[in-house]
């Protein structure tokens, strides 16, 4: 996993499973944003790629946030727990 300059990281097995839908540059969008906090627009520059690219990796991530949680709701429900 690429990282963002100056910065260690040490995520949770959820935020891992979701970065590795991302492709380099786009798990590398996602670090700038998460270490300055500022825009999805701003993260890509720094990244080195266009300011559009911020919002396309935004979108995705939500995707990707969104199947992780869908198939560990599913999972937990087969595993035989019931509420």
């Amino acid at each position: 996993m690429p990282t963002y300059p100056g910065h260690a990281y040490d995520f949770s097995d959820r935020i891992t499973a979701v970065l590795r839908g991302l492709t380099e540059n786009e798990q590398t969008v996602a670090l700038a944003w998460a270490t300055t906090g500022d825009s999805w627009e701003n993260a890509a520059i720094d990244a080195g790629l266009p300011a559009t690219h911020g919002e396309r990796v935004r979108r995705k991530l939500k995707r990707l946030g969104t199947r992780h949680i869908s198939r560990a709701t599913a999972a937990a429900d087969t595993t035989g727990r019931r509420r």
